[in-house]
């Protein structure tokens, strides 16, 4: 009876309506805490490490192939690099000056780079690069006017509609040139060949989207009207680096004085064909000051930036010290010996090429007129509001401020709020500390102010962006967290492991004197190491060396300031025995002399004696081994007494079914 209404009350409690409802939320936590547990890979203390995380790290740097095997590595390093940081962070690390120091400067930098990546930075890149793949052969329309007056910019834009609607009626591109270029312009409006940088940034992008024989409606520059043509296109002729010799003619010489350099040029032409020194010609002949002092060379140079006849000697030469025929230009007569010859396209490190497009698409201004683009748009984001005023009374604030006059009846003051970006609030003060601050002409008025202004708004809308990129970029607080997280495991090792290990010198004999049999010499020699970038001198000391090898310390004095010495036992891995006479180093005897084609530097190697191994070093011959394995000691004990404070424990469940994945 007892049982039966004990079972009858709890099936009214479980079927009442409020305890449906409690007992309902019950499960659903139980539920979302078993999901959250779930996804735990494992746990350090109070702290937890998400299966995502723990995949993300390890998909950083995963192999292609034996992933589960690296997977099952990775997770015991993974653990102790987490501990580490942890105590980094107890031990308030992150609090030190050089470390704050180094946060900002990367704080300041990874703001830049994300802000450039916004702007379509690796866009511009990847587009130079593939326009740099072509060559271009420019025709050039140029209608100039006056700039500042009306009357004449009216003038040149009625004749560039004029020459565009003979150009859409079926008028040959250089009929049309030859109509309406005036005075100086190409014969037919032939400009050349271009390639990627040749022009400014608007205009090259208007010509590379041109299909063959096309050409664009007149486009505005600062002085006249430009329609430019594509006449013709080929794959990049590349850089070059040539050598010249110049001889000098006037604007205006006569038939007399052309002849007479002519005939001095063929002579030359002669002369090194038959094996004279091109460096020794020019230092005697040629007149192009900037480059006769350092044997003619020129700096490496690509389509479109000298005369087009020069261009076409330089680019036909094919072979490194190939020389070209006497030519002609504007300057005079030209003598050309290639240096060197390549295009980006066929470099075989793809990273250089890419670097120097970095390079130059950094020092184009594009990327940066694609910045203040990305900051213009990203405005309205910003929270972006204009203050209340006429830009009219700004400026006459402006004025007298800069005068330090009076403002007062004027309707803005110091106070005054000229526009908001989210609840940051730009002050008219803040204008006018900005316009003193910065290098200005002198120029004041309208005019002159609007230009400063939206120079102001989008250096002010920069700085706003990267006090709160937060806001805007998600994944900038991972990539700073991960970068602070690196650096104080950096610290923390040093203070816990690396500086504490070299420090204790009573824990490195202990640990010596407990494993002195694991550090003996090996097969080895007592030897001198010789190097340095003087050929001369050092082939005359290794002469000197063979004659009086006990006398080397006072044979090197005389080379003080050009070869290094470093003397010892060595064990024969550590020297270069296979330039030895027959691969095998013995007894005094030298090795032979080597250069190394990267950095020019000559070495060589003498033995003295040879020693066998078998012999134990001493504390101070293994004190750089002696270290390295007490500072894994040290860690080993560090890592045990952190897993004490943070004791370690893992999800197997999550760790098995994350392993399943790793094939």
């Amino acid at each position: 009876m007892t049982s039966t209404n004990c079972c009858n009350r709890s099936y009214q409690r479980r079927n009442h309506p409020k305890a449906a409802h409690r007992l309902t939320g019950v499960l659903a936590g139980l539920l979302l805490a078993g999901l959250a547990q779930a996804q735990t890979l494992f746990t350090y203390g109070p702290h937890a490490v998400s299966r995502d995380e723990f995949r993300k790290s390890f998909d950083k740097n995963a192999p292609a192939s034996g992933r589960r095997k690296a997977m099952e590595e990775y997770l015991p390093l993974y653990i102790n690099y987490k501990l580490k940081v942890q105590a980094a962070y107890r031990e308030k690390l992150d609090t030190l000056p050089g470390q704050r120091e180094e946060m900002a400067m990367y704080r300041e930098q990874l703001a830049d780079n994300i802000l450039l990546q916004r702007s379509a930075g690796n866009r511009l890149e990847k587009e130079a690069f593939d326009r740099s793949g072509t060559d271009i052969l420019l025709g050039h329309i140029y209608l100039p006017f006056q700039p500042g007056d009306s009357a004449s910019l009216q003038a040149a834009g009625l004749r560039a509609r004029e020459a565009h609607r003979a150009l859409q009626q079926g008028s040959p591109f250089a009929q049309v040139a030859n109509r309406y270029n005036e005075n100086g312009q190409p014969a037919d409006g032939v400009a050349g060949w271009i390639t990627a940088f040749s022009l400014p940034y608007s205009f090259e992008t208007a010509v590379y989207q041109l299909p063959q024989g096309g050409y664009t409606a007149p486009l505005m520059g600062s002085d006249g009207f430009h329609l430019f043509g594509r006449l013709n296109q080929r794959p990049a002729a590349g850089r070059v680096q040539v050598a010249q010799i110049l001889l000098w003619l006037p604007a205006q010489a006569g038939a007399n004085e052309v002849a007479r350099q002519q005939q001095l040029a063929d002579s030359l032409h002669q002369a090194l064909q038959n094996g004279a020194h091109f460096e020794e010609m020019v230092l005697q002949f040629s007149n192009d000051r900037t480059s006769y002092s350092t044997g003619g060379v020129l700096p490496e140079f690509g389509v479109g930036e000298y005369e087009s006849t020069f261009e076409t000697a330089a680019f036909a030469l094919q072979q490194p010290g190939q020389i070209s025929r006497p030519f002609r230009t504007s300057f005079g007569i030209h003598i050309l010996k290639l240096l060197s010859k390549q295009r980006l396209q066929d470099m075989p490190d793809s990273l250089e090429a890419y670097e120097r497009i970095r390079l130059q698409v950094a020092n184009s201004g594009r990327l940066e007129k694609a910045k203040e683009d990305y900051l213009r748009a990203l405005l309205p984001k910003m929270g972006y509001r204009k203050g209340s005023y006429k830009p009219a009374d700004l400026w006459r604030y402006t004025d007298s401020a800069l005068r330090n006059a009076s403002t007062a009846g004027n309707a803005i003051n110091k106070n005054t709020v000229l526009f908001s970006l989210g609840t940051e609030k730009t002050l008219a003060e803040n204008w006018i500390l900005y316009l003193r601050a910065i290098p200005r002409s002198g120029a004041t008025g309208a005019a002159a102010y609007e230009s400063l202004w939206n120079q102001y708004l989008l250096q002010t809308a920069e700085d706003h962006y990267k006090r709160n990129i937060a806001q805007y970029e998600p994944s900038f607080r991972e990539q700073l967290r991960e970068f602070k997280d690196a650096n104080l495991l950096f610290q923390a090792m040093d203070l816990h492991v690396w500086s504490a290990a070299a420090a204790d010198t009573l824990g490195l004999q202990q640990y010596y004197a407990a494993h002195r049999a694991q550090y003996v010499w090996g097969d080895g020699a007592t030897a001198l190491s010789v190097s340095g970038t003087d050929s001369a001198a050092i082939t005359a000391f290794r002469h000197q060396l063979m004659q009086q090898p006990q006398a080397w310390r006072e044979l090197l004095k005389g080379y003080e300031d050009l070869l290094l010495a470093d003397s010892g036992r060595f064990e024969l891995s550590q020297l270069p025995v296979e330039r030895f006479a027959g691969g095998k180093p013995q007894a005094a005897a030298a090795s032979q002399l080597y250069r190394n084609p990267v950095d020019n530097n000559y070495s060589f190697t003498y033995i003295f004696g040879l020693m066998p191994g078998g012999a134990v070093r001493s504390f101070e011959e293994a004190r750089g081994w002696v270290i390295s394995d007490y500072q894994q000691v040290l860690e080993k004990k560090w890592i045990e007494g952190l897993k004490k404070q943070y004791p370690v424990k893992v999800n197997q469940a999550v760790w098995q079914s994350l392993l399943q994945t790793a094939h």
